[in-house]
């Protein structure tokens, strides 16, 4: 785990991230302009949080890729997560929340991907094994 992480430096990771991802997987020609992200969230707590970099992370998606999340998937939130949801969704436009799906048990997940595109390892009813993941610098 990286400590005292650059805002700058983790925004533009998450840019590059996205960049990679929007090279590799959409092809507007054979009508595939979104996409779904799974995120596990089983082991993440409030002491592994950096508040600013999420919300940060959150306007870069919105403000630079807007249209481009078809649903984001968040598996086995911790509470905390469900509790800040509900403080902030009123100021996160429609369109956005209806996007978000707060998952807990596989028939949720079932609802907008595949199990078949999830790893085992990420939980969630996934049926794919890890050596569907690639890494970022290969892709």
């Amino acid at each position: 785990m990286v400590e005292n992480q650059p805002l700058e430096e983790t925004i533009r990771f998450v840019q590059y991230c996205t960049d990679k991802i929007m090279h590799i997987a959409m092809d507007d020609d054979r009508g595939v302009s979104k996409m779904c992200v799974f995120v596990d969230l089983r082991n993440v707590g409030d002491h592994c949080l950096d508040k600013t970099a999420l919300g940060n992370m959150l306007d870069l998606m919105q403000n630079y890729f807007p249209e481009r999340l078809g649903t984001a998937i968040l598996w086995r939130p911790p509470w905390i997560f469900w509790l800040a949801w509900k403080l902030i969704h009123n100021f996160i436009p429609k369109e956005t929340r209806r996007r978000m799906c707060f998952a807990y048990k596989q028939k949720d997940v079932g609802k907008f991907m595949d199990p078949a595109f999830v790893p085992q390892s990420f939980g969630g009813g996934g049926t794919a094994d890890d050596d569907i993941l690639v890494p970022i610098e290969e892709a």
